[in-house]
């Protein structure tokens, strides 16, 4: 009988082990996933200042305008969709703050209950 408790022990912790590794490997690839979504956001937003310097570098350069006001209307939309996208990007990143908490948490109550015996 000793040696069927062996074994039934060693394929019990490795089937827990097996399961930590698979909740692990999830909880980085929604991190990554979150991360990759953050830099597209990221990226859009260059885009924008982008698009916004472009404006503004025709309406002063090439059409030798004096000034440029956020009451144009290009420029106030232009400066709208920068806010947009920058409110995206902190939604994102707090997204990215509570996942990781949530996953710490996790991994704080799971050691505590191992350390218990539940």
């Amino acid at each position: 009988m000793a040696l069927w408790d062996s074994m039934e022990k060693f394929v019990n912790e490795s089937v827990r082990i097996s399961r930590e590794a698979y909740e692990r490997t999830k909880e980085f690839g929604n991190v990554t996933k979150l991360e990759l979504e953050l830099k597209g956001l990221q990226g859009d937003l260059q885009k924008e200042y982008a698009r916004l310097g472009g404006h503004v570098y025709h309406v002063l350069g090439e059409n030798g305008g004096e000034s440029v006001s956020a009451r144009n209307e290009t420029v106030a939309a232009h400066l709208n969709d920068v806010k947009a996208m920058a409110d995206k990007i902190f939604a994102k990143e707090a997204e990215i703050k509570t996942f990781r908490e949530e996953v710490t948490e996790r991994r704080r109550s799971g050691n505590e209950a191992e350390k218990t015996g539940e």
